[in-house]
């Protein structure tokens, strides 16, 4: 991803949506091929001029959470099926 934090210029490897009946809330894992792993509620509707990731008080749609996974591309992902 490019320093503006874009959803756009990186390609996504991976894609993994969690399965849980425990989980009420659509989430969408996102590895990409710089290591990173996004997390996006899929229940909220994102335009793609919204596709930045929010400040804390911009109340805009858009990913979860983002952070550094792996030092190299992410090729595979799973969600945990064990509530919290």
């Amino acid at each position: 991803m490019s320093s503006d934090e874009t959803l756009e210029d990186t390609l996504p490897f991976a894609l993994a949506y969690n399965q849980g009946a425990y989980s009420r809330k659509k989430l969408l894992a996102i590895g990409d091929e710089e290591g990173y792993l996004t997390i996006v509620d899929t229940s909220k509707q994102t335009l793609p001029e919204q596709s930045r990731l929010p400040s804390a008080d911009s109340g805009k749609p858009g990913p979860c959470a983002r952070w550094v996974a792996h030092n190299n591309a992410v090729f595979d992902l799973c969600w945990n099926k064990v509530a919290h």
